[in-house]
C-alpha cells in the first residue's frame, strides 16, 4: 500500500514509535474517524485523514488523542498506493 516518499516517512515515524513502545511499555492504537478526498484526477488523490489515537502505558491511566493526516495517494499498475503522507 506504501510507496516512495510514504514508505521512508512510515519507517522513520513508527521507528521512533516502536523504540519507545518498548522503553516505556507503551501501547498505541490509532482509529481512522474520517477520511475524506480533497481532490481528485485520473491518476493522483489528496486526501484528508481524521484518527483517533489511545495511548496507553502500564499502570497508568489511558490518554487519548486527535490528529490528522494529509495523504497523497497515486494509481499504479491499477492500484492505488500512498506515497506522502503529512501532518
Amino acid at each position: 500500500v506504501l510507496a516512495g516518499k510514504a514508505l521512508q516517512q512510515y519507517a522513520a515515524l513508527f521507528g521512533q514509535v516502536e523504540k519507545q513502545a518498548a522503553d516505556q511499555k507503551l501501547t498505541l492504537t490509532t482509529h481512522v474517524v474520517r477520511a475524506g478526498v480533497t481532490r481528485l484526477t485520473g491518476s493522483s488523490a489528496h486526501l484528508l485523514v481524521f484518527l483517533d489515537q489511545v495511548y496507553e502505558r502500564r499502570g497508568r491511566p489511558a490518554t487519548t488523542a486527535s490528529a490528522q493526516l494529509s495523504v497523497t495517494a497515486e494509481l499504479r499498475d491499477g492500484q492505488w498506493r500512498i506515497v506522502e503522507i503529512g501532518s
